[in-house]
């Protein structure tokens, strides 16, 4: 088509209405398909660290060594534990995340907020009981929720990034480090790892 021409530009118009068009309804097939699903108590995409899907499909089964580890790591930082301590422990104990990385304190704090672990399942901003069996109790994960509100700081970060932000990266593994100021807005670079390296901690 030459699309320099009326005929062509309408063309390319109509092209791309139904190219949106189907991109669209797609979109809203497999969202209507993802909530039925965890409106019948099954998750949308991966299981968190402590189960395993043994059938493609089927109900989440409990991983018995780190649904354990779970439970600990809950009654830890409900007793006051950091979340980069239970990290450390998680990491000494042998655990590796589902993606083979090891815990970093955000891989802990995101561990500590999923209620799929007391038996639901979420969907945006719906949440569904689950035909999982839970690994911790409701009450257990309103006591560690509770103490992450009466210790709640709001975290502002001020200033410019560093310039030398996605220049820099760790000179033990080569990952990248990230441009961030602390709370009096001082700069300061810091790394997370998620895998084995010698900075870690």
């Amino acid at each position: 088509f030459d699309f320099t021409t009326p005929g062509g530009k309408l063309m390319l118009t109509m092209m791309g209405g139904v190219a949106e068009f189907f991109s669209d309804q797609l979109a809203v097939h497999v969202s209507k398909a993802q909530r039925y699903r965890a409106s019948i108590g099954l998750p949308v995409g991966s299981v968190p660290f402590g189960y395993r899907i043994l059938d493609p499909g089927g109900v989440p089964q409990i991983e018995q060594m780190q649904a354990a580890a779970v439970r600990e790591a809950f009654q830890r930082r409900a007793e006051g534990q950091s979340t980069g301590a239970i990290a450390t422990w998680l990491n000494r104990e042998g655990f590796k995340t589902l993606k083979g990385g090891i815990f970093t304190g955000h891989a802990v704090k995101d561990l500590l907020n999923c209620r799929f672990y007391i038996g639901k399942v979420s969907y945006h901003s719906e949440e569904y009981p689950g035909q999982h069996e839970a690994i911790i109790t409701e009450e257990l994960y309103q006591r560690v929720q509770s103490r992450k509100k009466a210790r709640s700081i709001t975290r502002t970060v001020a200033g410019p990034k560093g310039l030398l932000q996605g220049m820099i990266a760790c000179g033990q593994c080569g990952q990248g480090v990230q441009s961030d100021r602390h709370r009096y807005g001082g700069a300061m670079y810091r790394e997370r790892h998620s895998h084995e390296c010698a900075t870690n901690g």
